[in-house]
């Protein structure tokens, strides 16, 4: 009964609410809908992220198994994480749903790394070299791109998961704080605090390499 009423209330909404709603409510024609909307996004973050980031942090697995895991993560909890979409926050159905990948799959590695390191280990600084991607702060354009490199893995494995997300968002995807506050459900100010992070991070790495 409120599973009806929930869809009833969302049927003059958006039609990507809508369609999730429909999708997880088991209406099949939704759900293969959604299911070819956002799984090519899903693999195709995943075959970047082994690509570019990954570099054998998650073991033999392949594009292929890192989806699933990703596409049942997001159908956990009733797709919990789905449900969340709100495109009034300026974000597509399918932008969002790579930001949630590109999340799971960081879990993912962490889980990885913690489980090989043992409890209490810390992620050694040698850990990030792998993580090869050009970082779109303005900083980081004017150096070569063997010290652009150094400084996205430098970041990323600075800065926690959260952290993490706030600047692939930003300085990958190029979305502004307003639209990474709304995604994230926090308000702008803590985007810019960790803007301010961010910026405090790159150029103390910068200033010990440049």
């Amino acid at each position: 009964m409120l599973l009806a009423f929930v869809l009833l209330a969302l049927a003059a909404g958006h039609p990507d609410v809508v369609l999730v709603a429909q999708a997880l409510a088991g209406k099949a024609a939704a759900g293969r809908l959604l299911t070819a909307r956002l799984l090519p996004v899903i693999h195709a973050r995943c075959r970047v992220f082994l690509a570019r980031r990954a570099s054998g942090r998650l073991g033999a697995k392949d594009a292929d198994d890192l989806a699933q895991e990703v596409w049942l993560a997001l159908l956990a909890n009733d797709g919990h994480a789905l449900r969340a979409y709100d495109p009034e926050r300026g974000m597509s159905l399918e932008g969002y749903v790579g930001l949630l990948s590109r999340r799971q799959l960081w879990r993912n590695v962490d889980a990885l790394q913690a489980q090989k390191r043992g409890p209490g280990a810390e992620l050694h600084d040698a850990e990030a070299a792998g993580r090869v991607a050009a970082v779109g702060d303005p900083e980081a354009h004017v150096l070569g791109q063997e010290l652009a490199a150094a400084l996205h893995g430098h970041l990323e494995a600075e800065l926690p998961t959260r952290g993490r997300l706030v600047l692939a968002a930003l300085y990958e995807d190029g979305h502004d704080a307003e639209q990474v506050a709304g995604l994230l459900g926090v308000s702008r100010q803590v985007i810019y605090n960790w803007q301010q992070r961010i910026r405090a991070l790159a150029r103390r790495f910068l200033a010990e390499h440049a």
